[in-house]
């Protein structure tokens, strides 16, 4: 699964063609994998888009209701980030609703009964604070009934065992490896990713090691 954090343009951006349409940049996120999945159909949808308010989502606020229906629509996921971006292990914990269900009650004019359809959240900063306290309290935070956090994704680069990302911290506590530029380097020198002994010397395949074969 892919996930996208804060709602930038270049993660979902319209553009005009030459006769005035309007249509995906195919340079932005949502254009390159609608690009990939047609030409791979059998390979399926999964990417999460975390939006937080510190800014106009995806900053074409006279497309936002499009493009949200049209991410729910065609099999994509939208996560909520937080109304401000405030990282949780700075805000006072009696905000951490208000954080959380403001990003609902403004996406209710766009989506509707499809608010419901956003159940999980991206922590901004990629953390949490410690101690079982914090799943607790967030236990409680509902709208319209229903929890606002099914489940909650950090950013912790866990690459101790790619085998067990996401398995040892709790459904609030799911990892993720950072796709940044700055830590790219770091993830294909990992020792569990790739075989430095599988060498490939092959002018035309630039790239020296070879993945590791699943397990069956």
């Amino acid at each position: 699964m892919v996930t996208f954090d804060d709602g930038w343009q270049s993660q979902f951006d319209y553009v005009q063609d030459a006769d005035g349409l309007l249509r995906i940049d195919p340079s932005c996120a949502v254009g390159i994998m609608e690009s990939f999945c047609s030409e791979h159909p059998d390979f399926g949808r999964g990417a999460v888009f975390n939006i937080s308010l510190d800014k106009t989502p995806f900053g074409q606020a006279e497309y936002l209701e499009q493009k949200l229906n049209f991410l729910l629509d065609n099999g994509y996921a939208i996560g909520n980030h937080t109304m401000r971006h405030r990282s949780f292990t700075g805000l006072p914990p009696e905000l951490w609703a208000t954080a959380l269900t403001g990003v609902l009650t403004d996406l209710d004019r766009n989506l509707g009964m499809r608010t419901c359809e956003i159940s999980t959240a991206a922590w901004p900063g990629g953390r949490l604070p410690e101690g079982r306290w914090v799943e607790e309290r967030l236990g409680t935070i509902e709208y319209e009934g229903s929890p606002v956090a099914r489940f909650g994704y950090l950013v912790d680069g866990a690459l101790a065992d790619l085998g067990d990302a996401g398995s040892s911290g709790g459904r609030l506590r799911l990892s993720r490896v950072d796709m940044a530029l700055y830590s790219i380097s770091r993830l294909l020198l990992h020792n569990g990713f790739y075989r430095p002994d599988a060498w490939r010397a092959d002018l035309h395949d630039p790239m020296p090691f070879r993945p590791v074969p699943s397990p069956e």
